[in-house]
């Protein structure tokens, strides 16, 4: 299975995230979304011990900087 984690505050572009995947990976059952709207609810999940195998974020989310945390991340 495919874990893809969309990180953005804006609804529309993390559905238009998830549409475009789909349509690529018609043929690959085995994908999970995982959204979130703020970037502490992302850091939470990590620190909760989820992991993704790919990872789509807004650059510009203001309080935290998503990469940072990614780079401690086994």
């Amino acid at each position: 299975m495919i874990r893809i984690g969309i990180v953005d505050d804006e609804e529309p572009v993390r559905n238009m995230i998830c549409q475009c995947i789909e349509q690529s990976l018609e043929n690959y059952d085995e994908t999970e979304f995982i959204t979130f709207s703020k970037g502490e609810a992302f850091i939470k999940e990590l620190q909760n011990g989820i992991k993704f195998d790919i990872l789509f974020s807004d650059i510009q989310l203001s309080l935290i900087h998503i990469s940072e945390p990614t780079r401690r991340t086994p």
